[in-house]
Formats: C-alpha cells, sequence, structure tokens
C-alpha cells in the first residue's frame, strides 16, 4: 500500500457515523437533531472531539551533492522541529561527494530525492541519462565568485588578472565565460592558473596570484576567515552580479514517484519549504552550529555561524523554479559547451508541488 493510499485510508477511519438514540434505525437528516440540542431536563451536549490520526512516519532519504555542511543546517533544523515528521518523513541525510555521485546514486534508485547542480542535471537529461524532474530550487543563486585581495567591481577590473582554480572545477570555463561575455578581453592561456585546492588560497594570500575562485555558503566563509587570522581583507564578487544564472542546489525525484506517490512528493517539498522559511526566520547561527555539530564534530562554529548569515541574505527566493534561469543555462551550454538537445524549461521541472 502506498502513502497516498494509506492516507486515504486513515482519513476514512476518521470519519464518526453517529446513529438514533434507542438504537433504532437512524432518523432521516431532516428529522436529526442538532448535535448541540439539549436533551428533555439537561443542558447541551458538545458533539465528541476527534484527534486527527497521524500520518505514519516512514524513512525517506535524500542525497546531498556534497558533505553535509552549514549549507544544509536548514535540514537538521526541520528534522529537529519536526517538520517532517509531521508528514510522515523520517528523514535520511545522505551525505555526497559530488553532483555526479547524487545523480548515480538516484539513477540507480537507491533514493529517490537528491540534490545536484543544475549544469549536471540538463546534460544528464540531454543524454537520457535520467528519469528524473527538477522539484525544488534549494539555493537560487550562482554561488560561484571571484575572491581578491583588492576589489573587484565590474567585469573589467579583471582585464590583466590572473585567476586561480582547481582543475575539476566549472568555474575554470564558467568564469572566463563570462568575463568575455562582459566584452573584457581576457587571456586564459596567461591569465588562468590551475592547481591543488590545498594550495590555492595560500597562493592567493601571497599575491602569487591576483583572484581566486570561490563558492558562496561555503569555500568563502573558510577562505574569508582565514585571511582574518592573517590580517587580510579578502573581498567576494559573484558571478550573479554580472548576468551569470545558474542554480546550484536543485531538488530533483524520480519520474516513477511522481507517478505512483506524488503525495509523499509533495509532504517531501512542504516540509523542505517549511524548514527553510522557519530557519531564515528564526534560527541563530549558533543554533545552526550546535545542529551540525552534533552530526559533524569536525565543524567549525565560525565557519557555520558566517555561512549561515550569509545564506539568509542572499539565498532569498528558495522554492519555484524559473524558466527563465533554466533556458538561459540550456542556451549557456548549448553555445559554450557544445551541447546538443531540443529540451525546454518544460521538459526539466515543474512547480506543481510547491506549497501554495
Amino acid at each position: 500500500m502506498n502513502s497516498r493510499t494509506r492516507l486515504v485510508a486513515l482519513l476514512g477511519a476518521a470519519v464518526i457515523v453517529v446513529g438514533a438514540c434507542g438504537g433504532g434505525a437512524a432518523p432521516s437528516p431532516s428529522a436529526a437533531a442538532p448535535a448541540s440540542a439539549a436533551p428533555p431536563g439537561g443542558s447541551p451536549t458538545a458533539a465528541p472531539s476527534v484527534e486527527p490520526t497521524p500520518i505514519p512516519v516512514e524513512e525517506e532519504a535524500v542525497q546531498l551533492d556534497f558533505v553535509l555542511s552549514g549549507s544544509w543546517t536548514p535540514l537538521l533544523w526541520g528534522v529537529d522541529k519536526g517538520y517532517f515528521e509531521a508528514r510522515g518523513i523520517d528523514l535520511d541525510i545522505v551525505p555526497g561527494r559530488g553532483t555526479d555521485l547524487a545523480l548515480a546514486e538516484i539513477n540507480s534508485g537507491r533514493v529517490n530525492f537528491a540534490f545536484v547542480d543544475l549544469t549536471n542535471y540538463i546534460i544528464q537529461r540531454a543524454a537520457a541519462e535520467t528519469a528524473t524532474t527538477a522539484i525544488y530550487v534549494y539555493n537560487n543563486i550562482a554561488t560561484t565568485g571571484v575572491a581578491s585581495l583588492t576589489p573587484i567591481e565590474d567585469p573589467a577590473d579583471m582585464a590583466g588578472k590572473s585567476f586561480g582554480t582547481v582543475p575539476q572545477s566549472s568555474g575554470r570555463i564558467n568564469i572566463p565565460l563570462v568575463i568575455h561575455q562582459n566584452g573584457v578581453e581576457w587571456d586564459e592561456n596567461e591569465l588562468l592558473q590551475l592547481m591543488d585546492f590545498s594550495v590555492l588560497y595560500p597562493t592567493l594570500f601571497a599575491g602569487e596570484i591576483d583572484t581566486a575562485e570561490v563558492g558562496l555558503a561555503g569555500s568563502w566563509e573558510s577562505a574569508y576567515l582565514r585571511g582574518q587570522e592573517e590580517g587580510t581583507t579578502l573581498y567576494l564578487k559573484l558571478m550573479s552580479d554580472w548576468g551569470f544564472l545558474d542554480y546550484s542546489k536543485v531538488l530533483i525525484v524520480r519520474d516513477d514517484l511522481i507517478e505512483s506517490d506524488p503525495d509523499l512528493v509533495s509532504r517531501m517539498v512542504a516540509a523542505i519549504a517549511e524548514s527553510q522559511a522557519d530557519a531564515k526566520a528564526n534560527a541563530s547561527g549558533t543554533a545552526m552550529y550546535e545542529l551540525l555539530l552534533a552530526e559533524d564534530p569536525q565543524a567549525d562554529q565560525a565557519v557555520v555561524e558566517l555561512l549561515w548569515e550569509n545564506f539568509k541574505t542572499y539565498v532569498d527566493k528558495p522554492g519555484a523554479l524559473d524558466p527563465e534561469v533554466l533556458q538561459y543555462k540550456i542556451d549557456y551550454l548549448k553555445e559554450h559547451q557544445g551541447l546538443e538537445t531540443d529540451l525546454t524549461p518544460d521538459d526539466l521541472y515543474t512547480n506543481d508541488f510547491i506549497p501554495g
């Protein structure tokens, strides 16, 4: 029996049929006395109260694209506050090691829900490698940015400046393209420097490169605080400020689950949405740190608290997916990465499960 069937059965069990007094046949509706009518010589009797039947709680996993970090503390907040349990979900948060792994887990059927980045998701959909649909955007901005020792405001400020990143990062392609799209001449062969992540920010602090890639609500907070410890002020410029559109964390679901149990999909999305909204309104950085510390004893309080403040500031419209962002990304991948596809935004997502 699936979740929808269980819910219908439970609601049916909650219906109370009130028979006629004296054990005779039930009176017709026109003859039935109001529930509050007083018996002869007595006072009015209140209708019996019925406690709503709780939804059975069952474990359901959601696969993350990376490790459990401060970015995911709204999920921990929702679990702690009972928002998932109230919707019949015992949430299992599964850490990951990248979007490709998250896609592999959901494609194999080991999980029904996964958070992925938009780029890899569109590429797999174009290749018909994943039978999934995007249903919720957890982080609605392009979080890729440039860190620098002096302020970078306009794309023209990157002219002649070196940029460091790691070989496997999408930023090695995206950031130079965004610079070029803004009409700035920038020679990748001379200015792009690839290196191991362990030396990326020390190289920046030493002045050996002018700028370095960072991710908001991720590597940026650690780099910023490390700079403070060394007496250096680090500056951030997000690529979204230069016209780059993206979603870094999108919730996708298996299409067969949408067909078999849309009620579960609705309950999962509603619980995530309530968790994010309530956390943004009421959760302090210290509270988020304590929740994460219970899962990760290595959590750094200063990093988590700064990350949470940034998350609240920049992630202002989680929930519904914007088809303009999806179309931008499709066009971007066609033009700059040679993607061949006839996909439209409507093929990729639905907002039908977003709470009204």
